[in-house]
Protein backbone atom coordinates (compact mmCIF):
# COMPACT_ATOMS: atom_id res chain seq x y z
CA UNK A 1 0.00 0.00 0.00
CA UNK A 2 1.54 3.49 -0.95
CA UNK A 3 -0.36 6.72 -0.66
CA UNK A 4 0.69 9.99 -0.93
CA UNK A 5 0.96 12.59 2.28
CA UNK A 6 1.69 16.32 2.10
CA UNK A 7 5.34 16.74 1.94
CA UNK A 8 5.79 18.46 5.65
CA UNK A 9 4.73 15.01 6.89
CA UNK A 10 7.26 14.03 9.22
CA UNK A 11 8.51 10.68 9.22
CA UNK A 12 6.89 7.92 11.38
CA UNK A 13 5.88 4.97 11.67
CA UNK A 14 2.79 2.96 12.80
CA UNK A 15 2.72 -1.04 14.61
CA UNK A 16 -0.76 -2.52 14.08
CA UNK A 17 -2.14 -5.87 15.62
CA UNK A 18 -4.13 -7.48 12.89
CA UNK A 19 -5.80 -11.07 13.95
CA UNK A 20 -5.73 -13.17 11.30
CA UNK A 21 -8.33 -12.88 8.73
CA UNK A 22 -9.14 -10.07 8.83
CA UNK A 23 -11.09 -8.06 6.35
CA UNK A 24 -12.79 -9.09 3.37
CA UNK A 25 -12.28 -12.17 1.92
CA UNK A 26 -10.60 -13.39 4.76
CA UNK A 27 -12.88 -16.84 5.85
CA UNK A 28 -9.99 -19.09 4.64
CA UNK A 29 -7.07 -17.87 6.14
CA UNK A 30 -8.94 -17.30 9.18
CA UNK A 31 -10.30 -21.47 9.07
CA UNK A 32 -7.02 -22.47 8.44
CA UNK A 33 -5.14 -20.61 10.74
CA UNK A 34 -7.52 -22.05 13.41
CA UNK A 35 -7.19 -25.72 12.32
CA UNK A 36 -3.46 -25.27 11.98
CA UNK A 37 -3.04 -23.77 15.90
CA UNK A 38 -5.86 -26.57 17.14
CA UNK A 39 -3.77 -29.00 15.70
CA UNK A 40 -0.30 -27.44 16.94
CA UNK A 41 -1.66 -26.57 19.95
CA UNK A 42 -2.57 -30.30 20.43
CA UNK A 43 0.34 -31.93 19.20
CA UNK A 44 2.72 -29.33 22.18
CA UNK A 45 -0.02 -30.19 24.72
CA UNK A 46 -1.26 -26.85 24.96
CA UNK A 47 -4.52 -24.46 24.83
CA UNK A 48 -5.08 -22.67 21.69
CA UNK A 49 -4.06 -19.40 21.12
CA UNK A 50 -5.47 -16.44 19.01
CA UNK A 51 -3.41 -15.71 16.06
CA UNK A 52 -2.29 -12.20 15.16
CA UNK A 53 0.40 -10.57 12.79
CA UNK A 54 1.49 -7.22 12.20
CA UNK A 55 2.09 -4.65 10.40
CA UNK A 56 3.60 -1.54 10.44
CA UNK A 57 3.02 1.35 8.35
CA UNK A 58 5.99 3.89 7.68
CA UNK A 59 5.43 7.02 6.82
CA UNK A 60 8.06 8.89 4.93
CA UNK A 61 9.05 11.67 2.64
CA UNK A 62 5.06 11.95 1.91
CA UNK A 63 4.21 8.27 1.05
CA UNK A 64 2.76 5.86 3.51
CA UNK A 65 4.07 2.18 2.94
CA UNK A 66 2.63 -0.76 4.61
CA UNK A 67 4.69 -3.94 5.88
CA UNK A 68 3.08 -6.78 6.78
CA UNK A 69 4.58 -9.33 8.73
CA UNK A 70 3.69 -13.06 10.54
CA UNK A 71 5.79 -15.52 12.47
CA UNK A 72 7.84 -17.63 11.11
CA UNK A 73 6.90 -21.47 10.08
Amino acid sequence: MTTSRRPDDRASVDLYWLPLGAGAGGQCVRGCGRLYEGLAAARRHRQRADLYHSALVVHHDGHDHAIEMAPPS
